[in-house]
């Protein structure tokens, strides 16, 4: 009778633990944030096949008052001031496994020197654009794009 609960209670917890990456949220983490104009921006993160964008820092006010940043939503594809970066590698399948990932990308070289919030945009996710490494306040990691 011991054996069968224990058991159990193992296989209630493979099944938690294998079922906690489903229900994540789509992220991307900058593994680099200082980057050269067409030098390789490195991040980590599950956007498979989604656009990523570049934001100006000075079109995010909640960055300078340090307030929680709301969620930003597009039914379309972002476009200016939103610069795009291209997109995550990866395919899109029904299954999506939301296992991170390493990946790199160019900055375009027109990109102008400055610093900039990064955006993947899930349209699947009611148009959704989902900072780097926004941390528990909502405040975004900052690229610094270097001549």
């Amino acid at each position: 009778m011991v054996q069968r609960a224990l058991a159990l209670a193992g296989v209630v917890g493979a099944v938690l633990v294998l079922a906690a990456p489903a229900s994540a949220a789509i992220f991307i983490r900058l593994a680099t944030v200082h980057v050269h104009r067409g030098g390789l921006l490195r991040i980590v993160g599950n956007a498979r096949h989604m656009p990523l964008y570049a934001l100006p820092a000075r079109k995010m006010p909640c960055i300078r008052v340090y307030a929680t940043c709301p969620p930003i939503r597009r039914a379309t594809a972002p476009s200016r001031p939103f610069i795009l970066l291209g997109r995550a590698p990866g395919k899109v399948s029904a299954n999506y496994d939301y296992m991170s990932r390493r990946f790199t990308m160019r900055l375009p070289r027109a990109l102008p020197a400055g610093k900039y919030v990064v955006f993947v945009w899930c349209a699947s996710c009611d148009g959704s654009l989902i900072s780097a490494g926004t941390n528990p306040s909502g405040q975004p990691q900052i690229l610094d794009v270097r001549r």
